[in-house]
This record gives C-alpha cells, structure tokens and sequence, in this order.
C-alpha cells in the first residue's frame, strides 16, 4: 500500500515536471534581423552614334587626262631639257604635279627636276585644245625665242633654281629691240629671286648703233641699260644698273 501510493506520487511529480519542461520548450522564437541586400542600379549602356558616310568627290572628265597634259608640257621642254642634259652630262628626269582647273577647264602643270634641284617652271594646258601656255616667269624664260638652257652656276638659297638662259651661239649683236632686251634680260636674269620676267623690258633705239633697255615690274626696277647693236655690249647706265652689273657673282655678260 505504501509503495504503491509512494510510486504514483513520483509518476505524478515526474509528469508534471516533463510538462512544465515541454511547456517552456514551446515559447516563440526571437526573431533574427537580417540586412536587406541592396539591388544595383543597371549602368546604360549608350547607344553608338552612326557614321557618316563619305560622299566621294566626283572625278571631272576631262578631254586630255592628266597624262596627256603632262605629256605635252613635256614636249614643250624638250629642248630645255635636252641642253640641259648636254650641259651637265646627266639624265634629266622631270617630274609633274598636275591640277585640273574645272571653272577654266584647263590644267595646271608644275614641272621640275628633282635630282638635279631645277624648276622648269609652271604651265597652263588648255583641256580642250591641248594649247599650252607658259604660266610663270620661269615657264615664260624658258619660252623665250633664242636661249638656251643649261646648269646654273649658282643654286637659289630656298626651292629649286630654274636654269641658266644664255644666247645661242653666233649670234652677235642686237639688230632688234627683242634681241636688245633679251641679252639685258639673261644677263641680270640670276640676280634676282624671283627671277625677273622677259616682259619686264622694253627697249628703244635711240642712235643708229645703240639701244636703250629699260627694266621695270611695279616698283622694282633692273636697271637702264645700253646695248651696241653691232657687237650685243652691254653698258649700265645710272646706279641701279652699275650695282647689277658689279655683282660678278650673278651678272653674265653676253
């Protein structure tokens, strides 16, 4: 009896103490705070902006061609080129920058010898009829009537020297004013940069035997000069002309 009532209050005790357990078990759980994860904000991507196309410069059609134009200056070189060659026993070899004038209808020729530091001036060629024109002072020397080209003594300090101009040989004298004017002209020719123009010159007989040669271009003057009609001497007359001709590094006398 006694164990029996001592066994159910132990039985009774323990269940109560396994609830109370099971009670406190059973309570909420705290809840736990998590940082939120920031969500990045999408760079934009930038959209390219399209290319341009190019509109190609139409190419002029022209009678000659670049080739032709440069083909007939050349022929109007020749013989330049050919005294020159004879004169300095080298090859000449001309180069050509060509431009095609579309408003004049014409082409635009600069000629010159790169090897040997010369410039043979600059010409215009008509598209239409292939008539070539010199353009320049040195084109215009070198289409002079009467000169011959050859190596230039001297070398001009910047760019290329055009060549040396000179009579030809047996001519003597200056029956005309033209003959006159070109002996004057070649004389003084290399001592001026740039290079004075035949047109520059007028001449005048003023006796029988002797001419007066006068050189102008706007404000510069070359000289007053005497030329003998029989022999081709030439005589400076007043300053301008006496400081030319005493210049012995550029003044040739005919």
């Amino acid at each position: 009896m006694f164990h029996r009532a001592t066994r159910h209050a132990v039985l009774t005790t323990l269940g109560a103490l396994l609830l109370g357990a099971c009670t406190l078990g059973s309570g909420p759980t705290p809840a736990v705070e998590v940082e939120a994860t920031p969500i990045p904000t999408p760079t934009p991507t930038l959209r390219p902006l399209p290319t341009a196309t190019p509109i190609p410069t139409p190419t002029p059609v022209t009678n000659l061609g670049r080739a032709g134009a440069e083909l007939l200056v050349f022929t109007e070189l020749q013989s330049c080129t050919d005294e020159v060659a004879g004169s300095s026993g080298s090859r000449v070899v001309v180069s050509f920058t060509s431009t095609y004038e579309e408003g004049r209808q014409t082409w635009d020729v600069e000629s010159s010898s790169t090897e040997l530091g010369l410039s043979f001036g600059r010409w215009e060629v008509v598209d239409a009829t292939g008539q070539v024109e010199p353009a320049d002072a040195v084109a215009r020397s070198i289409d002079t009537p009467g000169v011959v080209c050859g190596v230039p003594r001297a070398s001009l300090a910047t760019g290329l020297t055009p060549p040396a101009l000179s009579t030809r040989g047996g001519e003597e004298g200056a029956t005309t004013g033209e003959q006159a004017r070109l002996r004057v002209w070649l004389a003084i020719y290399g001592c001026f940069d740039p290079a004075p123009a035949f047109d520059s010159f007028s001449a005048y007989q003023d006796s029988p035997g002797r001419w007066v040669v006068e050189g102008m271009q706007e404000t510069l003057s070359y000289g007053l000069w005497l030329v003998d009609a029989g022999t081709g001497t030439l005589t400076p007359y007043g300053q301008t002309a006496e400081g030319i001709a005493a210049n012995a590094g550029c003044f040739r006398k005919p």
